[in-house]
């Protein structure tokens, strides 16, 4: 009886044990590092209105950046609109507005309208994952008319170029610059 009282104690013993150690490996999971959200990809939402008076006697070209290409569309809508393919960072993203009097077109009114807009576009950066890291988004867009007599539209529209070009860098940086396009 003796013996079998000492066997029923040791296989007690070893199951308290067994217990033991698989609470000891599984509380050894939850230590497992957290994977770093490391800025990897980075795409442009891009977008550039204007008024249908100028589309109807204006050629309005943009050039943009798609991924690592530049490519380039005329805007056959008053509201143009992209959303770029993602790019490894370090990359650059942006586009660039110029603007040409259609031919056969004659001015004939004495005043025109031209629409300043101002705002800056989006610019997303995704961690390895796939996941978004922009948290603050500052994303504003407002627009104004002003009135011009003939010369001073064929004036605006021969030196009109507008450009957003940034670098996003390591680490998700992103910094306004030119592009020679």
């Amino acid at each position: 009886m003796k013996t079998l009282k000492n066997l029923f104690s040791s296989l007690e013993a070893v199951f308290i044990f067994a217990m033991f150690a698989s609470v000891l490996v599984a509380c050894g999971d939850d230590d497992d590092p957290v994977e770093q959200r490391v800025p990897t990809y980075a795409n442009a939402m891009l977008r550039y209105v204007v008024s249908q008076e100028l589309l109807d006697v204006v050629d309005i070209t943009v050039k943009y950046i798609d991924g690592d290409e530049v490519k380039t569309e005329k805007m056959t809508t008053n509201i143009w609109n992209k959303s770029t393919k993602q790019a490894k960072i370090p990359t650059t993203v942006g586009f660039k507005v110029t603007m040409k009097l259609k031919d056969g077109i004659t001015l004939d009114k004495d005043k025109y309208t031209v629409s300043y807009f101002d705002g800056d576009p989006f610019v997303g950066i995704y961690d390895q994952d796939g996941y978004s890291m922009n948290v603050d988004v500052d994303y504003s867009w407002s627009s104004m008319d002003n009135y011009v007599s003939k010369d001073e539209f064929l004036n605006y529209v021969n030196d009109y170029c507008y450009e957003y070009v940034v670098n996003v860098k390591e680490g998700g940086k992103i910094e306004k610059t030119t592009k020679d396009w």
